[in-house]
């Protein structure tokens, strides 16, 4: 039980954290000219769409190895009569 709590807990800090990060992306996108002829400007705005997408498919990729069982650690094969 606290194995799957612990799991829980942390799959809820993660997302939270991506969240944030999603938000502040578009909020400092949001207050940015999209159309400009500035070139720095266009450069940054791609730099801040392609952060995002690659934080989306990094948040994806840990979701879907937390997630599933095959990519869990297996349970240690000590002797229970050996531990005091």
């Amino acid at each position: 039980m606290f194995y799957f709590s612990h799991r829980l807990w942390g799959k809820i800090i993660f997302l939270s954290s991506v969240a944030s990060i999603l938000t502040g992306l578009s909020e400092h996108g949001m207050t940015s000219s999209f159309f400009t002829m500035n070139d720095i400007q266009q450069s940054r705005r791609l730099i801040i769409i392609f952060f995002g997408i690659f934080t989306s498919l990094f948040s994806f990729i840990v979701i879907y190895l937390l997630s599933n069982s095959d990519y869990q650690r297996p349970p240690d094969q000590t002797d229970e009569k050996s531990v005091p």
